[in-house]
């Protein structure tokens, strides 16, 4: 091994370490926010069958997971491993993200120590490992999908310039090689959809290094025709499978509260954004997990900080433009740290089509690769002027390394993840959303009620956020505002069928039957094999006295779910022998009394049998027979 090869094994071993011992508090941490629902509570990592099954579901599990068009199938099984093989272990889930950042971290120092001084190189290493914008992606289980897409991402950038891009021109790759790139390529793809840029970026990459412009890169696409035709292969199976896995939906859901996106002019909320791109990347001196509006205004309007937003971008175009005129020896690190940024946060950034964030801290993670290359230039450049100026470097990162340590606790669970964000950042809409759960909870029915009205002010009328506050408030008692979040999820989105769910159960509560065979019917067109929904049709129709369409629902029921209580079985003893068919009622008394678990409930279904299973059923139930009546109360 050269020596050089020597010396970068070691600067790029010493980063990792540094980026591992930093984050091992994280082992500390449990399951927090997203994780719940993708690991704790996804039943496709129930078994390993399931499991199997689900690499051609959507990334997020139950209804919402189409809509929100994400295809992450790699993440899944990775995950999906960890759940069966550590259980309810999380510190090994962490212990896995930490060690992934380490290995990310000693891929930035050897991929930059391909083109760049070593110096500079571990100095990227360095910023890397202690960036506080990376806390979220290590230190949240879920952020998973950032560490595997940019591993994967980086070495396939380091394969494709190791033996096709030198300082003296372009060198052919080998099949073998070709094959390698495209492998890494499609594994970062199946792990976050946002890799799929790696192409526009190996042409960037060889472009900058050959001092190329832009007349010449259709020259230089055809010279590697193979690579990009491999490249473009894999693309296009990515697409395709995300076409098919959710069903069409290939862009995902806007984010929370920013719908209005798709229809007014993004140019000032992306000015709000790129304040955020700024101050996170350059002073992440205090972090959040919400950005949703409130902490970003979607504003058809200019507000000063998306005048700076704006400012900051084309003053960065300006200095990368200046220093490629200024460099005539060597390529500038400084427009090539820019083309990386924009390039990797192209699919995140709402500038293209309207993504399903705003500003989320673990989309920077791959982005900042190329940030730390140019502030490892700027520390060297720093650290070779004077003693006094050694210090700024070293100041910064001992201060990020700080912040990482003070933020990696906030990402323990959920609740401290939610106290996190009500302190920090309480204007969000997701925090008084937050509050007003945690009000609710309290007992202080009039705060809550005031809280979900402001974050419904800055959300708008977004479907999960309509329905989850219905559903609480409803649990809590506060029928009337819960009906009335329910009924404007209904009116947004008729195809979302939990607002029709609540509304059911609602009116079930009011005794309202007509309401009840309404909602539950518009429930059923949805979900055709909703239980509840069932139950309560079957209920509604019964106090009605429309003994078909009772007997309809309740036999749909049992046959979705043979293994339901006895109950179920017992209330057909009634129905089927209303509608003239005692023999019928006298199979649902066998059926209810195999299931049927005390003497109480034995002596019920006999005194039903009794009554409806007779040649004639009557059309009154005896004065001194109390029989349970489809809701489960006596009558």
């Amino acid at each position: 091994m050269a020596a050089r090869d020597r010396d970068v094994a070691r600067a790029s071993a010493a980063c990792a370490a540094l980026a591992v011992l930093l984050f091992l508090p994280s082992l500390r941490g449990g399951f927090a926010y997203d994780d719940v629902q993708i690991i704790v509570e996804n039943p496709a990592f129930e078994g390993w069958s399931a499991l199997l099954a689900s690499l051609v579901e959507p990334y997020w599990p139950g209804p919402e997971g189409t809509a929100f068009g994400l295809w992450r199938p790699l993440t899944t099984l990775a995950l999906g491993i960890q759940r069966l093989l550590f259980g309810d272990a999380a510190w090994a889930f962490h212990a896995v993200n930490v060690a992934l950042h380490g290995v990310v971290t000693a891929l930035v120092v050897r991929v930059g120590a391909g083109f760049l001084p070593l110096a500079v190189a571990v100095g990227a290493g360095i910023i890397f490992a202690v960036h506080p914008v990376h806390t979220e992606a290590v230190a949240n289980v879920v952020g998973f999908a950032e560490l595997g897409a940019a591993a994967a991402f980086l070495l396939a950038v380091g394969s494709f310039a190791r033996d096709g891009v030198t300082a003296d021109g372009p060198r052919p790759l080998t099949p073998a090689r070709v094959a390698v790139v495209c492998t890494l390529y499609l594994v970062a793809c199946l792990t976050k959809e946002s890799a799929i840029v790696l192409p526009a970026l190996l042409v960037v990459l060889e472009a900058w290094r050959l001092r190329l412009g832009v007349r010449d890169v259709g020259g230089l696409v055809s010279r590697r025709a193979g690579l990009y035709a491999g490249l473009a292969a894999c693309a296009v199976a990515v697409i395709v499978g995300r076409y098919l896995v959710l069903d069409g939906a290939t862009t995902p859901t806007p984010a929370l509260g920013a719908a209005l996106l798709v229809d007014i002019p993004r140019i000032h909320t992306l000015g709000e954004i790129w304040w955020q791109y700024g101050r996170l990347l350059s002073m992440p001196l205090w972090l959040s997990p919400d950005y949703t509006p409130g902490v970003i205004a979607v504003t058809t309007v200019w507000t000063p900080r998306a005048l700076v937003g704006v400012a900051g971008v084309l003053a960065v175009l300006a200095g990368a433009w200046w220093s490629v005129r200024r460099s005539e020896a060597r390529p500038s690190l400084v427009a090539f740290a820019v083309a990386w940024f924009a390039v990797t946060i192209l699919p995140v950034a709402n500038v293209v089509f309207v993504t399903g964030v705003l500003v989320a801290e673990r989309t920077l993670y791959l982005p900042s690769v190329a940030v730390a290359w140019a502030m490892g230039a700027a520390g060297v450049w720093l650290w070779r002027r004077s003693v006094p100026m050694r210090a700024l470097p070293v100041v910064a990162v001992l201060v990020w390394a700080t912040t990482v340590l003070l933020h990696v606790p906030l990402w323990r669970d959920t609740a401290s993840v939610f106290r996190h964000m009500v302190q920090t950042v309480p204007e969000s809409g997701r925090s008084q959303w937050v509050l007003a759960d945690e009000l609710l909870a309290a007992g202080r029915t009039e705060d809550a009620v005031d809280a979900y009205a402001l974050a419904l002010s800055r959300l708008g009328g977004e479907i999960p956020f309509l329905t989850r506050s219905a559903g609480r408030l409803h649990q809590a008692g506060v029928v009337g505002p819960a009906r009335a979040l329910a009924l404007r999820a209904w009116a947004a989105d008729s195809l979302h069928a939990s607002a029709p769910q609540l509304l059911t159960v609602i009116a079930a509560g009011d005794e309202d039957w007509d309401e009840v065979a309404t909602w539950s019917r518009a429930t059923l067109t949805l979900l055709p094999d909703d239980p509840v929904s069932l139950h309560l049709l079957s209920a509604a129709e019964g106090e009605r006295e429309n003994w078909r369409a009772a007997r309809d629902a309740r036999e749909r029921l049992v046959r979705g779910a043979p293994g339901e209580a006895w109950q179920q079985w017992m209330w057909l003893i009634e129905l089927r022998g209303r509608t003239g068919d005692p023999e019928g009622a006298r199979a649902a008394a066998d059926s209810a009394r195999r299931r049927s678990p005390s003497p109480e409930g034995l002596r019920q279904i006999d005194s039903l049998t009794v009554v409806f299973g007779g040649k004639a059923a009557p059309l009154q139930n005896p004065s001194n027979l109390q029989i349970p009546t489809l809701d489960g109360r006596q009558r």
